[in-house]
């Protein structure tokens, strides 16, 4: 099955929202991205709610991505209702 993807035209500062992983029951935020200009004016947000209510009409029980603690999206997601999943790890390998 193809990935479910969302996008608003440019004139509504949403440039782009693509999954990284869609599994039937999670939808992975791989990039969210808002032209500065519109930020900070609920452009995002709006969007987010938006995908969420269409996301639970398709059965999708959780909206997961990843983010800097140091980054302004950070705060952004908090803000929308996300929170840090305790049973997640997060690895990394150096090369």
């Amino acid at each position: 099955e193809s990935p479910v993807k969302y996008a608003l035209p440019r004139r509504k500062g949403v440039v782009r929202i693509f999954p990284l992983q869609y599994t039937g029951t999670e939808y992975m935020i791989e990039e969210l991205w808002v032209i500065p200009a519109r930020q900070r004016r609920g452009v995002g947000s709006a969007f987010l709610a938006r995908i969420r209510n269409s996301l639970r009409k398709k059965g999708i029980s959780a909206i997961v991505l990843q983010t800097d603690r140091s980054l302004p999206a950070y705060d952004f997601y908090c803000r929308n209702g996300f929170s840090e999943a305790s049973e997640q790890a997060y690895l990394i390998k150096e090369v």
